[in-house]
């Protein structure tokens, strides 16, 4: 696996024939509906890129409740909406969050149920 990219856990690994963490992330299972959750895994560059406490919260804003736009989520937050458009636009690079046209606005959703990082 790359350090560089994102992966999500769609992706198949395996390291010499064992188990890896990514394979043993995979079958974390929703004891609601037995289906796999959808868990986006960061390289540890990128993860800590996005834990910072601003985003975590802006994170778990999104988690909670949907946002009809940018603008909505900074005054839900009480921040300046140039920071959460530059915040928005870190997190979708790193495939954390998505748009989806709602007018003329954006609504930024989250693309997953779960993240992680690695830590090595």
């Amino acid at each position: 696996m790359s350090l560089d990219t994102p992966h999500s856990l769609s992706d198949t690994e395996t390291q010499s024939g064992e188990e890896s963490r990514i394979d043993k992330l995979r079958k974390i299972h929703d004891t609601k509906d037995n289906r796999s959750e959808d868990i986006l895994v960061l390289d540890s560059e990128s993860y800590s890129k996005i834990t910072t406490k601003e985003r975590l919260k802006m994170i778990k804003a999104l988690r909670e409740k949907e946002f009809d736009s940018k603008k909505e989520l900074a005054e839900e937050l009480g921040r300046d909406v140039k920071n959460i458009h530059d915040d928005l636009d870190l997190l979708r690079r790193k495939n954390v969050v998505e748009f989806e046209s709602n007018g003329r606005s954006l609504s930024p959703r989250l693309r997953h149920q779960h993240i992680a990082g690695e830590i090595i």
